[in-house]
């Protein structure tokens, strides 16, 4: 009868190691988790003024755009009335 405790015994120590190995890579997982986040945190207000000199930088090109546009439009806004005042188009 002595042998099969000695199995139990055994066998139970066995499951109480795997068990606290399992709750020590549990812990580890969250706590890489918690690390990333902390770093990511860190790493935010970098991100942050990066995406608004990427929105600054388009906004720029944008209004670029915008004023050549306009100033074609205006241009040709004065050949159409040039072009009506030749044609009597106009009143």
């Amino acid at each position: 009868m002595e042998d099969i405790e000695d199995i139990y015994l055994f066998g139970t120590m066995i499951t109480g190691l795997l068990l606290i190995g399992l709750g020590i890579a549990l812990v580890y997982q969250e706590i890489r988790k918690m690390v990333t986040a902390v770093q990511n945190l860190t790493r935010l207000p970098v991100m942050i003024e990066a995406v608004g000199r990427a929105v600054s930088t388009e906004t720029g090109t944008i209004n670029r755009n915008m004023d050549n546009i306009m100033e074609k439009l205006t241009a040709l806004q004065r050949q159409m009335d040039r072009f009506g005042d030749q044609n009597g188009l106009r009143e």
